[in-house]
Protein backbone atom coordinates (compact mmCIF):
# COMPACT_ATOMS: atom_id res chain seq x y z
CA UNK A 1 0.00 0.00 0.00
CA UNK A 2 1.49 3.36 -1.03
CA UNK A 3 1.53 6.66 0.83
CA UNK A 4 -1.29 7.93 -1.36
CA UNK A 5 -3.48 5.02 -0.31
CA UNK A 6 -2.55 5.29 3.37
CA UNK A 7 -3.42 8.97 3.65
CA UNK A 8 -6.19 9.35 1.06
CA UNK A 9 -9.20 10.95 2.66
CA UNK A 10 -7.44 11.73 5.93
CA UNK A 11 -8.00 15.16 7.52
CA UNK A 12 -5.50 17.80 6.48
CA UNK A 13 -4.16 18.09 10.03
CA UNK A 14 -2.79 14.56 9.76
CA UNK A 15 -0.72 15.62 6.76
CA UNK A 16 0.88 18.40 8.78
CA UNK A 17 1.60 15.86 11.51
CA UNK A 18 3.15 13.49 8.96
CA UNK A 19 5.40 16.26 7.60
CA UNK A 20 6.29 17.20 11.19
CA UNK A 21 7.37 13.60 11.87
CA UNK A 22 9.59 13.65 8.77
CA UNK A 23 11.14 16.92 9.97
CA UNK A 24 11.69 15.53 13.45
CA UNK A 25 13.69 12.70 11.90
CA UNK A 26 15.68 15.16 9.78
CA UNK A 27 16.36 17.11 12.98
CA UNK A 28 17.66 13.97 14.70
CA UNK A 29 20.02 13.29 11.82
CA UNK A 30 21.25 16.90 11.74
CA UNK A 31 21.79 17.25 15.49
CA UNK A 32 25.27 18.68 15.09
CA UNK A 33 24.56 20.73 11.96
CA UNK A 34 25.40 24.39 11.81
CA UNK A 35 23.87 26.72 9.29
CA UNK A 36 20.69 25.95 7.40
CA UNK A 37 19.20 22.52 6.67
CA UNK A 38 16.43 21.37 4.35
CA UNK A 39 13.13 20.63 6.07
CA UNK A 40 9.80 19.64 4.50
CA UNK A 41 7.05 22.26 4.34
CA UNK A 42 4.52 21.40 7.07
CA UNK A 43 1.48 22.73 5.22
CA UNK A 44 -1.64 20.62 4.80
CA UNK A 45 -1.44 20.37 1.00
CA UNK A 46 -1.04 16.68 0.20
CA UNK A 47 0.66 17.55 -3.10
CA UNK A 48 3.29 19.77 -1.46
CA UNK A 49 6.71 18.18 -1.26
CA UNK A 50 8.66 21.44 -1.22
CA UNK A 51 11.59 21.98 1.09
CA UNK A 52 12.35 25.05 3.15
CA UNK A 53 15.65 26.15 4.62
CA UNK A 54 15.82 26.57 8.40
CA UNK A 55 18.55 26.46 10.98
CA UNK A 56 18.33 23.74 13.60
CA UNK A 57 17.73 26.48 16.20
CA UNK A 58 14.80 27.88 14.17
CA UNK A 59 13.28 24.43 13.85
CA UNK A 60 13.74 23.72 17.56
CA UNK A 61 12.05 27.03 18.38
CA UNK A 62 9.10 26.20 16.13
CA UNK A 63 8.70 22.82 17.87
CA UNK A 64 8.33 24.31 21.36
CA UNK A 65 4.58 24.56 20.77
CA UNK A 66 2.99 21.49 19.12
CA UNK A 67 0.32 23.73 17.51
CA UNK A 68 3.00 25.65 15.57
CA UNK A 69 4.05 24.67 12.06
CA UNK A 70 6.69 25.97 9.67
CA UNK A 71 5.44 26.42 6.11
CA UNK A 72 6.70 28.04 2.96
CA UNK A 73 5.53 31.60 2.31
CA UNK A 74 2.08 31.42 0.71
CA UNK A 75 1.30 27.97 2.13
CA UNK A 76 -0.43 29.22 5.28
CA UNK A 77 -4.23 29.02 5.74
CA UNK A 78 -5.40 32.49 6.83
CA UNK A 79 -8.86 31.20 7.78
CA UNK A 80 -7.57 28.77 10.40
CA UNK A 81 -3.95 29.69 11.17
CA UNK A 82 -2.38 32.72 12.80
CA UNK A 83 0.93 33.93 11.41
CA UNK A 84 3.44 34.23 14.25
CA UNK A 85 6.47 35.28 12.20
CA UNK A 86 7.64 35.56 8.61
CA UNK A 87 10.97 35.34 6.88
CA UNK A 88 11.97 34.97 3.26
CA UNK A 89 12.50 31.23 3.85
CA UNK A 90 9.49 30.19 5.94
CA UNK A 91 6.39 31.34 7.82
CA UNK A 92 5.69 30.18 11.36
CA UNK A 93 1.97 29.59 11.87
CA UNK A 94 -0.18 28.39 14.73
CA UNK A 95 -3.40 26.45 14.34
CA UNK A 96 -6.43 27.89 15.99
Amino acid sequence: MGVEENFAGEPSELLSDLFRAVNDRIRELKSSATGECDFVCECDDEACMHVMRMTVAEYDSARLDPAQFAVLPGHQRPASQNVLSRSERFVLVKDG
